[in-house]
């Protein structure tokens, strides 16, 4: 899957997305049993920024803010 991003809720102390190429997940900073809240998926990196943004304009509309963690609750997940 080229070109394929994830956008995730950040791990970083004062972040507010993580994206990724789908490349890196592989990577050995990812520990196998790592979950990450994955709050949408692009094709190609600029439309990745594209979706970050229009989360971000989202969640600033209806807080007021950028807490983008708060925004989305485990409602807002869909469990397999």
């Amino acid at each position: 899957m080229a070109g394929v991003y994830y956008l995730t809720l950040t791990s970083a102390s004062g972040g507010l997305l993580d994206i990724f190429h789908n490349g890196m997940l592989k990577n050995s900073l990812f520990e196998k049993n790592q979950c990450l809240d994955v709050v949408g998926v692009a094709e190609g990196r600029m439309e990745a920024f594209r979706l970050a943004g229009q989360i971000l304009a989202e969640v600033y509309g209806k807080t007021g803010g950028f807490d983008v963690r708060s925004s989305f609750g485990a409602e807002d997940f869909v469990e397999d």
